[in-house]
């Protein structure tokens, strides 16, 4: 009987869920604009593109949530409610966009085929054209994508319960791109600095080779050249994260519990900033001096 009760609550909370980020996600969908049936090809290879990668961490994810389910079904079972229906909506949103990708792609191939099929073609099983066919179809698509990104916080927040962290490759990226930009814009900043400085031991080396002046800026193109070294380093260090982060926790997903801090990479990414922005104070300090 308990048992009975507690699929009862489960279930409940799997609708309540669906409900909830349904209503979400309507609110969010952007309608595809079509120019003729060949711009489909761009939107179907988008889809695509988005499902190959959430296959990759649906499987990670999956080995996770086999193990972690199993515990929290046997001590915790409002975090297990919590988890399991956002793990669920993440599973039925793939497979939906899935199955809408394949109806898209059997209706745009027979469209192809016709000579006389374009988007404001009527399409009488469905009585409506083309173009609104492939619109809502969109449409359903989306919100099973926005639904997927929804689940994602669902899970994050029953972990946080858990005193865990689920952390997914893909989200570690983007911020860190637009960082990247940014320090890149201050090192380009003091480029003009780097001109001149290039300029100064040509002409150093060229002319005054043997002179204190000539040594005193020969010394200084080392610690130039180990700045550089730096700037270049933590640079590529941002550009390869991925790479690096799914490395050490061993998949595109990943979780670890709070009490072990933070992973070696976030370390390496906190204090690689600092000293970056070090590093170009050291640079503009070290001009000043010549």
């Amino acid at each position: 009987m308990i048992k009975s009760k507690s699929n009862i609550n489960r279930v409940f909370a799997i609708a309540v869920a669906l409900f909830l980020f349904s209503g979400c996600a309507e609110k969010r969908v952007k309608s595809w604009q079509l120019l003729d049936v060949h711009s489909l090809d761009v939107r179907i290879l988008d889809t695509r593109q988005w499902s190959k990668r959430v296959s990759r961490e649906m499987k990670d994810l999956d080995a996770i949530m086999n193990t972690e389910l199993d515990y929290y079904f046997d001590n915790k079972k409002k975090i297990y409610n919590r988890l399991k229906s956002s793990y669920y909506i993440m599973t039925t949103s793939v497979t939906t966009v899935d199955s809408l990708t394949k109806e898209i792609i059997k209706m745009v191939r027979r469209m192809k085929k016709s000579k006389s099929a374009n988007l404001e073609s009527n399409n009488k099983k469905a009585d409506m054209t083309y173009r609104e066919i492939f619109i809502r179809l969109n449409s359903e698509i989306q919100k099973s994508q926005l639904r997927y990104s929804l689940g994602i916080k669902g899970l994050r927040k029953g972990f946080k319960k858990g005193k865990k962290r689920l952390i997914f490759i893909k989200e570690i990226s983007v911020p860190l791109k637009k960082e990247l930009y940014q320090l890149k814009y201050k090192r380009e900043l003091i480029q003009p600095q780097f001109d001149r400085f290039n300029q100064m031991l040509n002409e150093a080396i060229f002319q005054e080779h043997n002179s204190a002046y000539s040594i005193k800026i020969q010394k200084l193109s080392k610690k130039m050249e180990k700045f550089k070294l730096e700037l270049n380093s933590y640079e590529n260090f941002i550009s390869r994260i991925n790479v690096i982060a799914r490395k050490e926790g061993g998949g595109t997903v990943f979780l670890i519990h709070r009490r072990d801090g933070l992973m070696n990479y976030e370390k390496k990414m906190i204090e690689g900033k600092t000293s970056y922005l070090e590093t170009l104070k050291d640079i503009s300090k070290m001009m000043k001096t010549i």
